[in-house]
């Protein structure tokens, strides 16, 4: 009787952790000879190296970095270059700081002495007035049929009225591509206005303060000037328009909706008031039921977008009783508590609001008594520990009418400083009574708001917000400098939503179309019954089509389009999705910036987006700084009709105390240019930087992977949790007694602590570093150095391999030294040809950042060249410009700052050109001869094509510590003539064809195989690290990737300089190996009696007998034998946690409750259950055929409870086009009234299928199971095990390991097995025995859901509301005497 599955997986772990490495005959079984196995290692590992050797120039260019008498081995102070980069990074972020001050000096002054026009509005909308609408910018009339030039054909205000092309309110502007505003099309004479959806501009305080912002644009331009480096200027009016420096036009596409709002942004709310402590009180008494549920959601869903990470809120519902909204965010003794308003606690919330239910009565009471309870815990008075934001403090309550003014409420908690802020939300149109409401907020120093339509919510919504900023206007002296957090540019977090919601469409979309191919089938004249029978074609068509009663079958089709697809197909369709994620991935990021956001188009085909040359880059990660903007005028006058007779009014002018916040004024600061200042070749390979905030939360660090990258093209799709991912989230300890989420390491959280604190330090932490999509890993001991960045809320830190990192590699080529200059022989002479590349991120040369259309280059490779022939021309006159910020860079002297102005890295481009010279031995068409005697000279006299033939060496390279990368191709170009040559054809992400090295691996020190070699090198010096892409499989033609590390120095004081490489042709390196292997006649990997593997040192296939398996992970393939390599230390198996991780969860549209809120949906949908069991139960039985034998096959219907049907309901966070309000003044027609509320229809569905209906007219049913169950991505934590060789354990054997597993099989038969080191390589070879039929375990490196046990939700609630130390914004304005 046989063992059960897990039974037998742990009588063969007890099994083989006795019998590997005895030497005893194994029983049963056919013994493998491990010399024999151990020779073949030898001799594939020896040829490789010294084949790979002459093919690389190994030797040659080791021994050039090693004698060269200008680069020398320098130990690096970590602590006093950390110290010297931060004190850049804060002149850099001080320029910012005094721009912004100067345009809210500017904006101040010009608003004081506006004359406001209430008649302004009026001239606009007649067209006498005009402002640069960046939404009506460069826009063509409808029906354009081209013609001339596209300038020539764009409407405009600034033609004659009788112009085709007059148009009121549009303008025309010449736009030009500007690559330090990532490609897009700008004018930098001028700003440009964007005006939400939501705002009307010809709204007389609106338009008013567009009219007086224009001024701006003077210092707008003198701040550009003054410092080049300035990206984008703005002012956020609190009207809600933006004017925003250069002028931009602002792109809008029918399916794209624009959803940006100034005032909701993080850099402006941070501005605009103070942190605040707040508690939201939302009405779920049964009154609130239809539109004004509605509209009380969205209430509650717009205030918590105007939170930002400095902020702490939570939302008790109250009907009779009140309550938490989200039981998760209690305390031990389930009272409510305040939480962070990060992302992840706003999702929270968020979907809570969407579900909540009414019922009973309200007891106010209640409400405010545990609102005012709650807050007097987090007051700084407060003994109680809690921690929150201890500034601001209010109570937004949500509701459709306040029975009283409750006063002795309000007398005991608020009074007589009352410190609680009262805003209160009124929902409705049928309310008589608002003087209750209105007394509790007016009374309270709070606002009072009655909100009657949807499409009015987000502006009353915003109104609390200039409330909470009078104390810090009335001070007006003060203006407070705030710095954000990392977010993406114009990105907006309903964005990412709307994103995922299209995206979970196109797999409606495709699912859909599969069924299509189902009817069609179904209705192919040919499987229709004939006079004279069934032919054999019938037969067999038939036999097919009873798939369609297998509903694995189904739903393998519908998800595939496959039919007969066993597991093994599923999983290769599967894996070949993921290669083509990954592909596409790499592709992608090589046409983006670093720290960009991937255009939503992967094909970059957006030509407005691009400009006239497609530069158009994505858009940017960054952090902005802001400043508030106050109006200067202490009073205004106030004009009220006073009745003095039953008969007559008098109007009365009176002069009232005002606190008016005119808006925000800020510029962004891209990551990107943070890390210009902290050059990479100065920390060498596997250091890198990063800076945390006030809060904990990372600003940049080269773990933070903010989009989704695993779903298909959709990959400029943000992470719901991206802005707020901790420094306790990126770097994982390493702990070998404690292995578990989450730890708490108080080395990590010190470090945390100190940087928080902005303190200054030194820490070393040995980590968890997964590269390779978190395939791989490896275990490394870091030094951690730290320093503050004044008058920021930022720490940066930088981080060095304690093995390597402390040492460089520095000097080169002095070119203006007389001795290093020859003859025909100058900078750029090193570097002739078009084999080189140089690392896209790196600054070695530039001109003014905005720059001249002459002074732009396409590509690093051109720009660079420019320069070194400057170099060569001007020789000793050449200017090397300030390479840094200190001070503001002049040309000469005093100067002023021009495009002629030269920026260079004098130290990276001299080590450049020193590199250029070393590695010009790549340009030699023939090999240096190999000093080593025996087959090393062998292959060193043998000619260079020859060599590479033999080996299937396709492309030699070698990249350096400067960045430059440079290659030797061994194979001709492709010709027209070639069997198989395509002509270029446009990218196509659905099918990607795999770029040219060069596209993709032009970034030197930051590749993962250049990494990966360097890492390598302390485990074996001696050895080339190989790879394959993972999951190939049979995908050819694919190549072995081989690199080599090249060190400087000796002993413990040395440093990487460069690493070579090859690319290998996978077959013919594959054959080579079969070919050492197959020599014995004793013992073959041909044999079908044992099966061979090479993997890599993570456990990868390199080589198998099967093609299917190169590159899986071997525990998919044999997981037995790998789990007692883990046993025996040959592999180390490490835990690694992804923190940042996505888990997709059911899209539910709310509790079963809500589907009675619409009786369109329930009806509909109890029809469409009565319809398809009619149908289903008339198919089953072959009723049909009675009136209609098209209709000839059944289906299975699903059972699945998870199915999506029809009609799907948009929740709000699912913004669709159509949801914005349209532009202009809101109005009463705009409104919904309560009894006309329901669900939105989407008949995308219904239309793929309506053209196929039925002879008798009626449409074929629709089947549950063809809907997809849709998805939400949700952040979550992962956990994946990672396995690393372990050399140093195969080394000490001095000989093979042997192995047996015993009683894996109900034949009670012993399988074999033999593991040895291939030499000089990071490979070892397998070799076990298949006669005897094990039980094999699976082992997989997909990472998965983190399991808390039984407490799973308990443990998820106390993740998201821990509060790790974070330090308070050091500005807090709460109170202000005049504020009554």
């Amino acid at each position: 009787m046989g063992c059960g599955y897990k039974a037998c997986s742990v009588i063969v772990l007890l099994v083989v952790a006795l019998s590997v490495g005895q030497n005893f005959p194994p029983k049963n079984s056919n013994p493998i000879d491990a010399e024999t196995v151990s020779r073949w290692g030898q001799k594939f590992g020896t040829d490789l190296w010294h084949s790979l050797s002459q093919a690389t120039r190994r030797e040659s260019i080791q021994q050039q970095y090693e004698t060269n008498p200008n680069l020398n081995v320098d130990e690096v102070d970590g602590f006093v270059l950390v110290r010297a980069m931060a004190a850049e990074v804060q002149i850099m972020m001080q320029h910012k700081i005094d721009a912004i001050k100067r345009i809210m000096e500017l904006a101040e002054n010009i608003a004081l002495d506006h004359k406001y026009d209430k008649e302004r509005g009026a001239r606009l909308a007649e067209g006498r007035y005009h402002y640069v609408n960046a939404k009506k910018l460069n826009v063509l009339p409808e029906g354009d049929a081209g013609g001339s030039g596209e300038f020539d054909r764009y409407l405009s205000q600034y033609r004659s009225p009788e112009d085709e092309y007059y148009a009121p309110g549009y303008s025309r502007l010449n736009l030009n591509a500007n690559p330090h505003f990532s490609g897009i099309p700008v004018n930098t004479s001028r700003s440009s206005v964007h005006v939400p959806t939501n705002v009307f501009d010809g709204e007389p305080k609106v338009i008013n303060a567009i009219d007086w912002s224009k001024k701006l644009d003077d210092t707008f331009r003198d701040n550009y000037e003054r410092d080049p480096s300035l990206s984008w200027q703005y002012f956020g009016s609190s009207t809600g328009f933006l004017r925003q420096y250069p002028a931009i036009k602002w792109l809008t596409y029918e399916d794209d909706p624009d959803m940006y709002d100034a005032r909701m942004r993080d850099w402006y709310i941070k501005s605009a008031a103070s942190s605040k402590d707040l508690v939201i009180l939302l009405d779920t008494s049964g009154s609130m039921t239809g539109l004004r549920k509605e509209i009380a959601k969205h209430v509650v869903l717009n205030i918590m977008e105007t939170l930002g990470e400095d902020d702490f809120l939570t939302i008790l519902t109250f009907s009779d009783e009140t309550r938490p909204l989200v039981p998760c965010f209690t305390d031990a003794d389930g009272e409510p508590e305040l939480v962070q308003a990060t992302t992840e606690n706003i999702a929270e919330f968020t979907e809570a609001v969407n579900n909540i239910e009414t019922e009973e009565i309200a007891n106010f009471t209640a409400a405010l008594t545990s609102a005012f309870s709650l807050l007097e815990k987090y007051s700084l008075k407060s003994r109680s520990g809690k921690l929150g934001a201890n500034c601001n403090r209010a109570i937004m309550l949500v509701t459709d009418g306040v029975p009283y003014k409750f006063q002795t409420i309000f007398q005991e908690f608020n009074e007589p400083e009352k410190k609680v802020r009262m805003f209160t939300y009124l929902i409705g149109r049928e309310i008589s009574d608002l003087e209750a409401a209105k007394w509790m907020a007016c009374t309270n120093k709070g606002y009072f708001t009655h909100v009657t339509t949807l499409a009015e919510v987000k502006e009353q919504v915003l109104k609390y917000i200039p409330v909470m900023a009078r104390p810090l206007v009335l001070l007006r002296e003060q203006h407070p400098v705030r710095w954000t957090g990392v977010y993406a540019d114009i990105e907006d977090p309903k964005t990412s939503r709307w994103l995922w919601n299209i995206r979970e469409r196109a797999r409606q979309k495709r699912r859909t179309e599969n069924y299509r191919k189902i009817i069609a089938m179904q209705r192919d004249k040919d499987l229709q019954p004939t006079e004279e029978g069934e032919s054999g074609q019938q037969i067999a068509a038939l036999e097919k089509l009873t798939r369609l009663h297998d509903k694995k079958q189904m739903e393998n089709f519908l998800t595939y389009g496959k039919w007969d697809l066993k597991d093994a197909d599923i999983e290769k369709l599967n894996k070949e999705e993921e290669r083509k994620e990954r592909l596409v991935r790499e592709i992608i990021d090589a046409k983006v910036e670093k720290w960009s956001i991937p255009p939503k188009q992967l094909s970059l085909a957006f030509r407005e987006a691009q400009g006239k040359d497609g530069s158009f880059k994505g858009y940017k990660l960054m952090t902005s700084v802001s400043i508030p903007v106050y109006n200067k005028k202490n009073h205004t006058n106030y004009t009220e009709s006073i009745r003095v007779s039953d008969k007559k009014k008098v109007d009365k002018v009176k002069k009232v105390r005002i606190a008016e916040l005119l808006g925000v004024a800020g510029t962004d600061v891209p990551i990107a240019q943070i890390e210009k200042l902290i050059p990479p070749y100065k920390l060498g390979v596997n250091g890198y930087s990063f800076a945390v905030n006030n809060n904990g939360y990372i600003l940049y660090h080269p773990d933070l992977r903010p989009m989704i990258s695993r779903y298909g093209t959709f990959q400029e799709i943000l992470k719901p949790n991206y802005n707020s991912v901790d420094l306790s989230e990126v770097e994982l300890v390493y702990n070998q007694r404690v292995d578990e989420p989450r730890l708490n390491d108080s080395t990590l959280y010190q470090m945390r602590r100190e940087m928080v604190d902005q303190k200054d330090g030194i820490s070393r932490l040995t980590v968890k570093v997964h590269m390779d999509d978190m395939k791989r890993v490896t275990i490394r001991e870091q030094d951690y150095f730290y320093h503050n960045i004044s008058n920021t809320p930022f720490t940066l830190g930088i981080v060095f391999p304690n093995k390597y990192g402390k040492y460089r590699v520095v000097g080169g080529l002095e070119v203006n030294d007389p001795q290093n200059r020859q003859p025909g022989n100058g900078p750029a002479a090193n570097l002739a040809g078009d084999r080189w590349k140089l690392h896209p991120d790196w600054v070695y040369c530039e001109y003014n950042y905005g720059g001249q259309s002459g002074k732009m280059f396409d590509n690093p490779e051109t720009n660079m060249v420019h320069f070194l022939n400057r170099l060569e021309e001007e020789k000793n006159q050449f200017d090397w410009g300030q390479s840094r910020v200190r001070p503001l860079p002049k040309c000469q002297g005093n100067g002023a700052y021009t495009p002629d102005c030269t920026k260079c890295d004098k130290e990276l481009v001299q080590a450049l050109i020193l590199d250029a010279q070393i590695t010009k031995v790549f340009e030699e068409k023939t090999s240096r001869r190999d000093s080593i005697p025996g087959i090393g000279e062998f292959f060193a006299m043998m000619p260079r094509d020859n060599l590479f033939n033999i080996f299937g060496i396709k492309l030699s390279f070698v990249a350096t510590r400067s960045g430059l990368t440079r290659w030797e191709e061994h194979k001709p170009p492709p010709s027209p003539n070639d069997p198989g040559y395509e002509e270029e054809t446009p990218y196509d992400p659905d099918n990607p064809k795999e770029p040219h090295f060069s596209e993709v691996n032009n970034e030197a020190t930051d590749e993962v195989w250049y990494k990966r070699a360097v890492e390598y090198h302390y485990n074996n010096p001696q050895s080339f690290v190989f790879s394959v892409p993972f999951d190939i499989g049979d995908k050819r033609p694919t190549q072995v990737t081989a690199t080599h590390a090249i060190f400087k120095g000796k002993g413990s004081r040395k440093a990487p300089a460069a690493v070579v490489g090859v690319q290998i042709d996978y077959e013919k390196f594959r054959d080579t190996f079969m070919l050492v292997a197959n020599k014995d006649n004793a013992l073959s990997c041909n044999d079908n009696t044992i099966e061979c593997y090479v993997l890599d040192n993570n456990g990868f296939v390199v080589i198998s007998e099967d093609k299917l398996n190169t590159g899986k992970f071997f525990g998919e393939i044999d997981g037995t034998v790998l789990n007692s390599l883990v046993q025996n230390n040959v592999f180390k198996k490490i835990k690694v946690y992804d923190y940042q991780a996505i888990c997709l969860e059911s899209a539910d549209d709310g509790s079963p409750a809500s589907m009675m809120l619409t009786p369109f949906r329930l009806l509909s949908s109890l029809f469409n259950w009565i319809i398809g069991h009619i149908a289903f139960t008339i198919i089953r039985l072959e009723l049909h055929h009675l009136w209609n034998p098209d209709w000839t096959y059944s289906f299975p219907q699903s059972n699945d409870p998870n199915v999506v049907f029809d009609g799907d309901y948009y929740a709000y966070d699912e913004y669709t086009p159509n949801e914005a309000a349209a532009e202009g003044p809101t109005s009463e027609d705009s409104s919904l009234e309560e009894e006309e509320l329901h669900d939105p229809y989407n008949s995308h569905d219904d239309e793929l299928v309506n053209e196929y209906m039925m002879k008798d007219g009626g449409p074929i049913p629709i089947l549950e199971m063809t809907y997809i169950n849709k998805t939400q991505p949700k952040p979550c934590d992962k956990e994946v095990y990672l396995y690393e060789l372990q050399e140093t354990v195969l080394e000490k054997m001095g000989r093979p390991l042997q192995g047996i597993l015993r009683n894996c099989h109900d034949s009670k038969c012993e399988r074999p097995f033999t593991v040895t080191l291939i030499p000089n390589t990071n490979l070892i070879l397998v070799a076990a025995d298949t006669t005897c039929p094990c039980y094999s375990a699976r082992i997989t490196v997909s990472p998965t859901k983190v399991d808390y046990g039984p407490v799973n939700e308990t443990m998820y609630c106390e993740k998201l509301k821990t509060n790790l130390y974070r330090k308070r914004p050091h500005h807090c304005v709460p109170y202000h005497a005049q504020v009554n």
